[in-house]
């Protein structure tokens, strides 16, 4: 399992890489006053995909790989 810092910049590209198949074991971290957890479920959404956002503290957010669909 891998550890990824999820930016603004890069959270669509690693959403992708997801839908492709690839690194799917991989957890992605963000801040939460960075990215609007409500963006990242709909671009998730958008490529087919099923992610789980938790907190991990009061700063902090993850978001794993569930399922993709079809």
């Amino acid at each position: 399992m891998t550890k990824i810092k999820l930016t603004t910049s890069n959270f669509s590209e690693l959403l992708d890489e997801w839908a492709n198949g690839i690194a799917l074991d991989n957890v992605l971290f963000f801040i939460k006053s960075e990215i609007n957890e409500n963006e990242i479920y709909q671009t998730a959404w958008s490529k087919n995909l099923l992610i789980q956002i938790s907190s991990f503290d009061n700063f902090i957010s993850k978001i794993i790989y569930i399922d993709s669909i079809n």
